[in-house]
């Protein structure tokens, strides 16, 4: 009897173990380059929580600062579910260096967890060869000086893009 009741105890904890929060970004439509979810002070905002799905809007700037309490979840360790989209609904596959995931465009956009410190996770979205040559150049520096590489100074634009948009032509 004590048998019985002791497995009905364990498949009960076992059956109720929650399961590890699932994590969605979601990135303005034509978003290119790095982006990071930043700790600010205090709790909650700055993300919306349905069931167990934290869901992160990612502004234009690059920067979205989110309530300290979601960096003690187990959410934004990169080791968790995790799909990111366009505000319009278009899936990002995630980006592998070696080859490029299967399905997705050949100059499409990817998107690449880079790097997570204890207050930040800096996270970047291009193609292929763009986050390639990123990657290349970022590890260079060792994974310094990320900021220089936010919004408005995209690093997937060619200096001209970036001198003709200052300018105001095209």
């Amino acid at each position: 009897m004590r048998i019985c009741i002791i497995l009905m105890i364990l498949l009960a904890l076992v059956g109720c173990s929650p399961k590890p929060p699932t994590e969605h970004h979601i990135l303005p439509v034509g978003f290119s380059g790095v982006y990071k979810i930043e700790k600010a002070r205090g709790h909650s905002g700055g993300y919306k929580i349905e069931g167990n799905r934290y869901i992160f809007t990612i502004p234009e700037s690059g920067v979205l600062r989110v309530a300290s309490d979601v960096f003690e979840t187990h959410c934004l360790q990169g080791n968790g579910p995790l799909s990111v989209t366009f505000e319009d609904g278009q899936e990002i596959p995630l980006f592998s260096p070696i080859t490029r995931p299967p399905g997705s465009a050949p100059n499409g956009p990817l998107w690449l967890g880079l790097f997570r410190s204890g207050s930040a996770v800096w996270c970047t979205v291009g193609t292929h060869d763009q986050l390639s040559r990123f990657l290349e150049q970022v590890r260079g520096e060792m994974y310094q000086n990320l900021e220089r590489y936010l919004p408005p100074n995209m690093p997937f634009q060619t200096q001209g893009e970036v001198y003709k948009e200052a300018r105001g032509s095209s």
